[in-house]
């Protein structure tokens, strides 16, 4: 059972289980089928993260590749990307099947001595150091008010291979089937992913609430309460206001409902990885 709730099987038991991976594994028993795993509700999230559970639109291909308009020029030799243009074309499939063959790795299992077995928390929480230690902040961090997608996506590719790794390195996730891994992982990585964002933010820029800086790689932030906050890429100011109508809200919203509740618990490192193991064996679903 991976977690540390002990969930005791009596007939006077009326309380409802805490352990999400007993609750999904007695669902699978009963039937339910993960490919049709749906969304309790409709959220007003950017259509760029609605689109795709595993991939924004602003980076998934169409048909076989999507166009970032990006100052940026990338390495010619990379497999990922070609410039054409200036029009910065990536292609998400080599990546996406670096995921999958890391999900379609044999498991290993952690063993500290004979007889012991770790839960699914305490061998996230083992394993979980090396994760943040290659995704979290590099100082010094530099403060911006103009977003660079192409740049983003590229701290998204590295963040996306290591959070791949950390949950193979958890025997009860990794002895799943590649389809059930492959729809879990899907489920849980952008929900992980502005988590782990607000957190290490945090971290940095400290507990203020007046304070809007929010990392969106290890190298730089964005402040978000900066009037000129713009992208990129964007080179008309019609664009550039279009975009701030939109989005705007939206991140208003994610301060409001997240950040600033992050804040004023002064979350540990521990409570998050608690929140990715709940995010993870957490599903809505038409049985």
């Amino acid at each position: 059972m991976p977690n540390t709730f002990i969930i005791v099987d009596t007939h006077e038991q009326v309380w409802k289980p805490l352990c999400r991976y007993c609750r999904l594994e007695k669902c699978k028993e009963l039937g339910m089928k993960l490919e049709r795993v749906r969304r309790k509700s409709k959220v007003h999230v950017p259509t760029s993260e609605v689109s795709s559970p595993a991939f924004p639109q602003s980076i998934r291909p169409t048909s076989t590749e999507s166009v970032i308009k990006s100052p940026i020029q990338d390495s010619p030799s990379s497999s990922a990307s070609r410039i054409s243009d200036k029009k910065q074309f990536i292609n998400v499939q080599p990546l996406e099947q670096k995921i999958k063959d890391i999900l379609s790795q044999s498991p290993t299992s952690l063993t500290l001595a004979p007889g012991i077995r770790l839960t699914f928390l305490q061998q996230l929480c083992f394993h979980f150091p090396l994760f943040y230690d290659e995704v979290k902040s590099k100082q010094p961090v530099i403060v911006t008010t103009v977003f660079n997608r192409f740049r983003h996506f590229q701290f998204i590719q590295r963040w996306w291979l290591e959070l791949a790794k950390l949950l193979m390195k958890c025997e009860q996730f990794a002895q799943l089937n590649f389809e059930d891994k492959w729809l879990l992982y899907k489920h849980a990585w952008l929900v992980f992913f502005k988590l782990e964002r607000y957190f290490s933010s945090i971290q940095v820029f400290g507990t203020s609430y007046n304070d809007n800086r929010i990392l969106y790689d290890d190298t730089t932030a964005l402040d978000y309460s900066h009037p000129d906050l713009t992208v990129a890429e964007f080179e008309t100011l019609e664009k550039r206001e279009q975009w701030k109508n939109l989005m705007m809200p939206i991140l208003e919203k994610y301060i409001k409902s997240i950040v600033n509740p992050m804040k004023a618990l002064q979350i540990s490192q521990f409570e998050l990885i608690y929140m990715l193991a709940q995010v993870l064996w957490t599903s809505q679903c038409k049985i």
